[in-house]
């Protein structure tokens, strides 16, 4: 069964006994309308562990260093290169310095055999870019597992397990907007609580 904004917006209703609650598409932030603390809780469940995953091809030129990742980029999660045969290798995932290092001492082409990930501070929409080493000899086609986040809640993409984090986290966020330390925190940690069953649930937890 599918989350939908109507459903949140019901249960938050009760659970606040906050009958003026609204859900309005293109709604400010305000204490009254939910839209953006469900985006909000949104975003902090999607931010917390890969929940969501999907695959890409991303092409690197011969001879480049980097090239951009899907706008919808979130992390990621594995990067494979063909590496002849009909045979994929994984590369190694590094930091952004450690790629660095790397280039500086030897930006020859040749096979990639690692990564980074690094974000654009100056662009206005922070895209990602994937930088790879050593650069490839030849056009390469990478195949990235990424997540991504869930931004759309008129099509939530989490599953039904998820529902109770949502409410919580937006009833949470509803007595936050309200400065109501007492109540928030109460939501508060019956949220957390729920992100806990669920990164174990899904093998987060170390």
């Amino acid at each position: 069964m599918a989350i939908t904004k109507a459903n949140i917006l019901t249960e938050v209703k009760q659970r606040t006994s906050r009958t003026d609650l609204t859900c309005a598409a293109g709604a400010i932030d305000n204490t009254t309308d939910i839209t953006r603390k469900i985006e909000s809780t949104l975003y902090d469940i999607c931010t917390r562990a890969p929940f969501l995953v999907q695959d890409a091809a991303v092409t690197v030129t011969a001879g480049a260093h980097s090239a951009n990742l899907p706008t919808d980029f979130s992390d990621m999660v594995d990067v494979w290169v063909a590496s002849g045969s009909g045979s994929s290798s994984k590369l190694k995932m590094v930091t952004f310095r450690e790629y660095v290092s790397f280039r500086n001492i030897n930006s020859t082409a040749s096979t990639p055999l690692r990564c980074a990930v690094s974000r654009d501070s100056t662009s206005s929409y922070s895209r990602a870019s994937i930088f790879i080493h050593p650069p490839p000899s030849a056009e390469t086609v990478l195949t990235i597992y990424y997540s991504y986040q869930d931004d759309d809640i008129d099509n939530i993409e989490l599953p039904n397990r998820f529902r109770e984090a949502i409410i919580e986290g937006t009833c949470y966020r509803v007595w936050l907007g309200m400065d109501d330390t007492e109540k928030s925190t109460f939501h508060k940690e019956k949220y957390d609580e729920q992100l806990q069953i669920l990164l174990g649930r899904y093998g987060f937890l170390k």
